[in-house]
C-alpha cells in the first residue's frame, strides 16, 4: 500500500502473511484504510512544515525591516546627548547596540515574552530620548505572562506601529499588558492616538496590501506569522480613544 506526499509517493505499507497465504479480503481493505490515514497523517505534517517555514522566511523579511530613517534619527539623537549630558549618551548608545543586535540576530523559533519586552525597552529607550514627555509609556506584565515562549517579534511592530502612527494633539500614551487568561497569554498594545478605521486595519492584513507601507509591512507580518503558528491573527479596536492591538496566543 502506497504511502503518499502531495508530490507522489514516499513509502509502503507492505504486510504479508507468514504461511504464505493470501491475504484476506478484510485485511486488504484494513491496510488501505491504514494506509490512507498515514498519507493523510504524513500530508499535514508536510503543510504544518511548510507553515513553519512560510513564517520563517516572514520573520526574516521582518527582521530586514530596520528603516533607515530610525537609524539616523537614533544617531542624531546620541550625538545631541553626548553634547548635553554624556552619561545619558552612552547609556542610549547601549540601548542601539542591543537594539540592533537583537533585530540583526537570528533567534530561536520560540523566546519567553521577557526576552521580547527586553528588546522592546532598547527601542522604547531610544523613542523616549527622542520624544522626551511627547512619549508615555507603561509596561504591565504579570509575572506568568513573562514566563511564556512565543516566536520572536511579535509584539515589538505593533509598538512601533503605534509610536509611528499613533498621532495626536498631546503627548502620546502607550501601555502593554500582558496577562495569562485559561491557558492563554493575552497581550495588548494600546495608545491614545487618532484609531485606526476596522476596514483599513483589516484591509493592510491582506496578503500584499501592506507591502510598501512600514507600517502595514509589520501588521501583515505579525498576522501572518501568528496565523502559520496558531491558526489565528491579531485583534484590532478602535475608536475616538485611540487603538488596541491585541495578541491571543495559547500558553
Amino acid at each position: 500500500m502506497p504511502l503518499r506526499l502531495s508530490d507522489g509517493p514516499v513509502g509502503a505499507l507492505v504486510a504479508f502473511a507468514t504461511d504464505g497465504a493470501p491475504l484476506a479480503d478484510d485485511d486488504v481493505d484494513l491496510l488501505t484504510s491504514l494506509g490512507d490515514q498515514l498519507s493523510a497523517q504524513l500530508q499535514l505534517s508536510e503543510l504544518a512544515g511548510s507553515a513553519r517555514a512560510a513564517a520563517s522566511a516572514e520573520l526574516k523579511a521582518l527582521q530586514a525591516e530596520i528603516e533607515p530613517h530610525f537609524l539616523f534619527n537614533c544617531l542624531n539623537t546620541i550625538a545631541s546627548f553626548i553634547r548635553t549630558d554624556p552619561d545619558r549618551a552612552r547609556v542610549l548608545v547601549l540601548a542601539f547596540a542591543d537594539y540592533c543586535r537583537w533585530t540583526l540576530a537570528r533567534p530561536g523559533e520560540f523566546i519567553t515574552l521577557a526576552e521580547e519586552l527586553k528588546h522592546i525597552g532598547s527601542y522604547l529607550a531610544l523613542e523616549q530620548a527622542r520624544f522626551g514627555p511627547q512619549l508615555e509609556v507603561e509596561v504591565d506584565a504579570a509575572s506568568e505572562a513573562l514566563e511564556v515562549r512565543l516566536p520572536p517579534f511579535l509584539v515589538q511592530p505593533l509598538v512601533e506601529n503605534a509610536i509611528k502612527h499613533g498621532k495626536t494633539d498631546g503627548p502620546l500614551r502607550l501601555v502593554i499588558r500582558a496577562r495569562v487568561r485559561r491557558g492563554r497569554l493575552r497581550v495588548t498594545v494600546r495608545d491614545n492616538g487618532r484609531g485606526i478605521a476596522r476596514e483599513a486595519f483589516e484591509r493592510v492584513l491582506e496578503p500584499g496590501v501592506g507591502e510598501g507601507d512600514g507600517a502595514g509591512l509589520g501588521l501583515a507580518n505579525v498576522h501572518q506569522r501568528l496565523t502559520a503558528f496558531y491558526g489565528e491573527g491579531v485583534r484590532l479596536k478602535s475608536g475616538g480613544f485611540g487603538t488596541v492591538v491585541r495578541l491571543d496566543v495559547p500558553v
